[in-house]
């Protein structure tokens, strides 16, 4: 499982509030737990959120819901939401499969879709050369990514 935390947030005023300093402000852990999840850190180099979601404190969505306010990065939830079908023909089904991502939705030059690592700036910009348009990542559970990918674009081919 992938949790991707850059450890800072910019703020209206231009203030920085750390990831666990957020999760607190939203009621979704506690400063105890927040404590022995950095403790924990120390020793095993598991992102903060991952140990959070391991130990149960925390749910993906509500996870990956924070760390887009955090970054500025929309979250999407996957699950049950249709894609259409136009989009997943744009999309060949050996890019889907290789860079773990699904299309999402699209305006104009710009496509918005749902990605394993939003933070691969490689890849985003190989798919921005490869469909010719704007990518914009979006945070989403990567396993309903992954699920959407095989419902979609059916098993990666062997």
């Amino acid at each position: 499982m992938l949790y991707f935390e850059p450890s800072r947030h910019a703020t209206a005023l231009g203030q920085r509030v750390l990831l666990g300093e957020l999760l607190i402000q939203k009621g979704l852990t506690t400063r105890e737990q927040i404590t022995a999840a950095l403790k924990e850190q120390e020793s095993t180099d598991e992102y903060l959120g991952a140990i959070l979601v391991r130990r149960g404190w925390l749910t993906e969505s509500q996870l990956l819901e924070t760390l887009g306010e955090q970054l500025g990065m929309p979250y999407v939830r996957l699950a049950n939401r249709p894609i259409e079908p136009e989009l997943v023909e744009r999309i060949p089904a050996r890019l889907a499969h290789q860079y773990r991502f699904v299309p999402v939705s699209a305006e104009g030059n710009q496509l918005q879709i749902a990605i394993v690592d939003p933070f691969d700036t490689q890849s985003v910009d190989e798919l921005r050369q490869l469909l010719n348009c704007e990518i914009r990542p979006l945070l989403a559970v990567p396993q309903d990514i992954l699920g959407a990918i095989e419902r979609y674009y059916g098993p990666k081919p062997s």
